[in-house]
């Protein structure tokens, strides 16, 4: 006998217990904000290790584990297939890989630059930071009129909403227990059923296995899903001096009127996750002249916990190749970066492969099919389905076009790049991040996605805090300099941030209608975009790094001006897009020529 599905089980049971009688009365439908998570794996472990002589020890959250030992390398694996890949550098510290294996809801491993400490004849604790794997879902019933009640679905982790950001609810004529979030119509209608007790609501969603079964949301949860629930105030916050790199200043004190950023503040505190097209600012981060001056979080984020960046760590591409030019390892843009690929493959090398050069990747102009339309084979979702080693399968594709004669925004280009820092540093693009970038600026623990072959991926997703990315817009914005140690050569962020390509429909060889799928007009850099914010009568230049759901870093060069924001708004990019314009243009350029002279 066929095996029940639990969803249906609680189905019948539902359909049961409301069955109709013959005069009952119409069914209220269903009412406020109910919840559900998976809290995934453990974010935080705590290592500890004793050494005695050259014998070493290690507990995993106070249990024993056993550790491979080779000469100064030491590793281990756990039952999950999380593991460690370290060397003991000297008596007082073990550095290493921490590697978290893919999840259900995050389709690559990560890695995590890590390091242990060590003492002589005792245990010494460490308390490592892995990037968390949760999945929150909401459901906010509410009016919107006497009669009409709308249902908003919200994911803040990848805004997995079911193809609509606010559905009609309506009951089931047949089936009491019953009723369907509808959005659209005709051809294009969407319905989806879901079951509901006074103690929960049950449906399904396709990021999870199973039947998920909300409760009604206690208000610690609602943190997730207000942007500011809970707080008395919505005024500015103060920001603090820790020992992470920055250095801080107040808004008065840097310039800026703090009458107009507690504005700007209150308007995002205030902002209602029910609306069709909801702002879901997670972070705005300031910096002025190379100082932190304004750091404000919503939705229940906080200072210490990373966030996906998307597409904006691709930019990680073109401030490694200067921080190579910075020591010396001169990489030129006119490096071809096809022939290593294919000749350690023993593949055929043509004169066409020989003429795309890192300029073409860092521009996104290499002529190969790889745009990101889903029918393009070096679409970022086809190399993830289709290859192992992402190097080789992008150097296979076809060539569409003459090198630099089309632009196709491509993150497989912009993954690419990590080849020519690998084969000149000799080491993994996230190592040589972390020796160049991460340590120098005191970057907290961040996490790296990773190819099915264990490379660093250069195509986004590197998780991290927020202050710490915005460190990257506060380095360019100071010609390459952090506080007076120049990291970037102040040529090459000159450079870096030139417009090369203009990104029309002519430059990308596509009509109009198709452009705006895809597309904003602009200009492309080496992975900077570059684009005018208005102001106070004035266009000012800037330059972007971006990643879907609003993950920007953006420098005003002529205002010494770095923006950061992390957002929750994936694939509603008319919404976080227009974020530039309307808190920098509107807000954060006039509070600053309007402040006080510093």
């Amino acid at each position: 006998m066929p095996s029940i599905s639990p969803f249906i089980l609680r189905l019948c049971v539902a359909l049961l217990a409301h069955a109709p009688m013959a005069s009952a009365a119409v069914r209220e439908p269903p009412s406020g904000i109910w919840f559900w998570a998976d809290k995934g794996a453990p974010a935080i472990r705590w290592v500890s290790v004793k050494r005695q002589g050259n014998d070493v020890e290690f507990k995993l959250d106070g249990t024993t584990i056993a550790v491979q030992r080779s000469g100064r390398s030491i590793s281990f694996r756990l039952d999950n297939q999380e593991r460690f890949e370290g060397e003991i550098l000297d008596a007082d510290t073990i550095a290493g890989t921490w590697y978290q294996p893919r999840s259900d809801y995050f389709y690559s491993s990560m890695a995590t630059q890590v390091e242990l400490a060590v003492a002589e004849d005792g245990w010494t604790s460490t308390e490592v930071h892995l990037q968390p794997r949760p999945f929150h879902l909401f459901l906010d019933f509410f009016k919107d009129g006497p009669e009409s009640t709308f249902a908003a679905l919200r994911n803040p982790e990848r805004n997995d909403i079911l193809s609509a950001t606010r559905f009609r609810v309506v009951p089931d004529t047949e089936q009491p227990a019953r009723w369907f979030l509808e959005a659209g119509s005709g051809n294009r209608k969407v319905s989806i059923p879901i079951v509901v007790d006074d103690e929960f609501i049950e449906m399904s969603h396709f990021q999870v296995d199973g039947t998920v079964t909300f409760s009604r949301a206690r208000d610690e949860d609602l943190d997730r899903y207000y942007s500011r629930p809970r707080s008395p105030t919505h005024a500015l916050s103060d920001v603090p001096q820790l020992d992470d790199g920055w250095r801080v200043k107040g808004v008065a004190e840097a310039g800026f009127d703090a009458t107009k950023l507690n504005s700007l503040v209150g308007y995002l505190a205030s902002q209602d996750p029910r609306e069709l097209r909801p702002q879901l600012i997670h972070s705005l981060l300031v910096s002025h002249r190379g100082h932190l001056v304004l750091e404000e979080y919503f939705y229940g984020h906080s200072r210490e916990e990373v966030h996906d960046s998307r597409s904006m760590a691709k930019v990680f591409g073109t401030v490694l190749v200067g921080a190579a030019n910075q020591q010396g390892l001169e990489i030129s843009v006119e490096e071809p970066p096809l022939p290593p690929i294919l000749e350690a493959h023993r593949q055929p090398v043509t004169e066409e492969d020989r003429q795309i050069t890192l300029a073409h990747l860092l521009t996104y102009t290499t002529g190969l099919n790889t745009s990101e339309d889903d029918q393009s084979p070096g679409s970022e979702e086809n190399m993830w389905d289709q290859a192992e080693n992402f190097w080789l399968y992008t150097a296979s594709l076809e060539k569409l076009h003459a090198p630099g004669s089309v632009y196709a925004y491509s993150s497989a280009s912009a993954h690419m790049v990590g080849s020519v820092i690998e084969k000149r540093t000799k080491t993994s693009v996230r190592e040589y991040f972390h020796e160049t970038i991460a340590k120098p600026l005191g970057f907290s623990a961040y996490h790296w996605n990773l190819t099915p072959d264990g490379t660093s991926y250069l195509g986004g997703g590197v998780y991290l805090r927020p202050r710490d990315a915005l460190k990257i817009g506060a380095l360019y914005s100071q010609g390459g300099r952090w506080y007076g140690n120049q990291i970037l050569p102040e040529q090459w962020v000159t450079d870096s941030t030139m417009p090369r390509v203009d990104i029309t429909p002519e430059t990308t060889g596509l009509s109009e209608r198709q452009f705006s799928n895809f597309y904003f007009p602009g200009q492309q850099a080496y992975q900077w975009r570059v684009d005018k914010i208005a102001s106070g009568g004035k266009s000012y230049s800037s330059y972007l790094a971006t990643g879907n759901g609003g993950q920007m870093i953006i420098v005003v060069p002529e205002l010494e001006l770095a923006v950061g924001f992390t957002g929750g708004n994936y694939r509603m990019g008319s919404v976080w897009w227009r974020w530039s314009q309307t808190i920098i243009g509107d807000y954060l350029i006039p509070a600053l020529l309007s402040g006080p002279a510093d």
